[in-house]
């Protein structure tokens, strides 16, 4: 190898070896941790600081480990995690937030952490809103639509109220105030003019009028009925107002 190839690989060595990160080990609780100089910089904690460095009064352990052990690992290991990622994992449980901060007073940096866990609940809060907001469209666009079938759907099946007079089995109308019984004319199609004789099964709808054998696939007479206590129904033309802006609702609202 040339001379200058030499101390060309030499200085590239040299310079890496430079680059190399110095790493502590503690012993936090029981738990080793590696920490290096950037987890010290990026915590700001004077305490830990003074502690890893090799300028400073305390004694240095003769094998490298520093350990603190009337401390709590649970709480170091997400101090580091914030020191590393600039943030908290989720906590739920106060007693380890109370725990988290008695440690993080220990470590002199209990302001910074009680920051990082404000923007921790308020995320988790956006969070839960949005998987909220985004159920509760979902679920409105099911229930809409399942209204608007039952507005165009045919409806062919009739009750009756225990004292003879009969009503549609799927929205309460009565086709007409009087007492029926099974085999009585009841009416005739709008278009065939067959004759309709009474019985649960109509196969008659007192929407489009139309017996069975000529109702098209859905009903096109599709107004909900508006009688008794069917009076704030909102009509099919409504619910498909409010089902389209459902849909054009931007649901990366939700993510």
């Amino acid at each position: 190898m040339a001379e200058g190839d030499q101390a060309s690989t030499a200085g590239n060595a040299k310079e890496k070896t430079g680059m190399k990160k110095i790493t502590s080990s503690l012993n936090v609780g029981g738990s080793l941790f590696c920490v290096d100089q950037k987890d010290v910089d990026s915590l700001q904690s004077d305490f830990l600081s003074a502690l890893l460095n090799p300028d400073s009064d305390f004694s240095k352990p003769p094998d490298g480990v520093y350990t603190i052990l009337e401390r709590d690992a649970a709480s170091f290991s997400a101090i580091l995690h914030f020191s590393r990622f600039g943030g908290l994992p989720s906590f739920y449980d106060q007693e380890k937030v109370a725990k988290l901060l008695v440690e993080a007073d220990f470590w002199g940096i209990k302001e910074r952490i009680q920051k990082a866990l404000s923007i921790e609940k308020q995320t988790c809060a956006n969070r839960i809103e949005c998987v909220v907001g985004r159920r509760c469209v979902v679920d409105r666009r099911q229930q809409i639509s399942d209204e608007l079938y039952s507005a165009k759907r045919h409806h062919n099946f009739r009750d009756h109220d225990f004292r003879g007079r009969v009503y549609c089995f799927d929205c309460g109308n009565r086709d007409m105030d009087s007492r029926f019984r099974e085999g009585d004319r009841y009416t005739s199609c709008d278009r065939c003019q067959k004759e309709i004789r009474f019985k649960p099964d109509l196969d008659w709808c007192h929407k489009c009028k139309m017996c069975t054998s000529c109702q098209n696939l859905v009903c096109p007479n599709d107004n909900p009925v508006r009688n008794g206590h069917y009076n704030n129904k909102p009509s099919t033309e409504e619910l498909q107002v409010e089902y389209d802006c459902l849909c054009k609702e931007p649901m990366h609202k939700f993510p």
